[in-house]
């Protein structure tokens, strides 16, 4: 009876910190929310794209790097894949990282489609 109770308290708390772990990932901080924590991994990041560059590490690779605001706050960005083909200035982007050193390291960045695609409003 004993073992059966422990297994099911284990069971439990497997699926406690597995549901708390999939809530984290789902939450979209904002760049002053982020500012409030030292480090954080796998954060999601919704701002602004701005002072957006290309640099070169210097071992014949290069990565974009630029500011992801909400008007309030502004988060220094890295990220060294291919860039998206919308992601430009003004651009609202979804960053997806790591979060350390007063920098988020990017994952992946998704970028919201302009309000050319959006259909025309009817007066």
């Amino acid at each position: 009876m004993r073992v059966l109770i422990g297994l099911v308290f284990v069971i439990l708390l497997i699926f406690f910190l597995a549901n708390q772990s999939i809530e984290n990932q789902k939450k979209v901080l904002k760049p002053s929310e982020l500012l409030m924590f030292e480090k954080k991994n796998l954060v999601r990041v919704l701002g602004n794209v701005r002072n957006m560059r290309i640099a070169n590490s210097g071992n014949d690779s290069f990565f974009f790097e630029f500011e992801l605001t909400d008007d309030v706050a502004s988060i220094k960005t890295v990220f060294s894949g291919y860039k998206p083909e919308l992601l430009q200035e003004g651009i609202k982007a979804i960053v997806d990282g790591d979060w350390h050193s007063g920098t988020l390291y990017a994952a992946s960045v998704l970028t919201q489609c302009p309000s050319k695609y959006e259909p025309k409003k009817i007066n």
